[in-house]
């Protein structure tokens, strides 16, 4: 069995297209017995040059990849107009928390303004369920967030699946981000280097219950 926590069912919240991919997708590569479902709570920032519909078919050829991995998108409007109790009506109407085993959020210490509001949002869906809470790091997550899991992607399958996969986002390959030496960096941790481990995915487990 190969299932990330044991978890057989995961909701994964995405602010914009790219960010939970961005965030996980070796671990949805690795653990092929969990079912990861993503949710795209907007097509993009209001600022973004490259918010477009092309986003969010990069992602559906991506989510298309992988048989453990399902996706839709909430709604076109931006984060940014959505108050926080409407975005948990519009998700609750479409979703059963209680189908979950986690809930996956990004960092709650994080420079976007975005993410935060999701990260939010998710803490208040599973206030009913017994649905685990697991943060993930995205590339605006700040230094002083303590993550307590790694995912090791050492596995060249993996790693290298992952990059490739990756390049289905045409529209943000010009991003700082998504240049060879910050995606590299962005997936090295220095105490699991220490212990030969490569590359690494990092989240922080909130509340697990088993």
């Amino acid at each position: 069995m190969k299932k990330l926590l044991n978890f057989s069912n995961i909701l994964c919240l995405s602010p914009h297209p790219d960010d939970v991919e961005y965030s996980m997708l070796g671990s949805m590569i690795k653990f092929q017995d969990t079912n990861f479902t993503i949710l795209n709570l907007s097509k993009g920032g209001r600022f973004d040059k490259t918010t477009s519909e092309m986003r969010m078919k990069e992602c559906k050829l991506i989510w298309d990849s992988l048989p453990n991995v399902s996706g839709q998108l909430l709604h076109d409007e931006y984060l940014i107009d959505q108050e926080q109790d409407e975005l948990i009506f519009k998700i609750e109407n479409i979703l059963n928390i209680g189908d979950f085993d986690a809930l996956f959020i990004p960092a709650d210490n994080d420079t976007h303004q975005d993410h935060n509001k999701v990260t939010n949002v998710g803490r208040a869906l599973t206030r009913k369920d017994m649905c685990s809470i697991v943060e993930y790091k995205t590339p605006h997550t700040l230094n002083n967030w303590i993550p307590n899991l790694f995912i090791s992607l050492d596995d060249e399958n993996v790693w290298n699946l992952k990059i490739e996969l990756l390049d289905y986002f045409s529209s943000q390959l010009n991003q700082p981000y998504f240049k060879p030496n910050p995606l590299k960096n962005f997936h090295i941790d220095f105490l699991s280097s220490r212990k030969k481990i490569n590359f690494v995915e990092s989240y922080k487990i909130i509340t697990n219950y088993c």
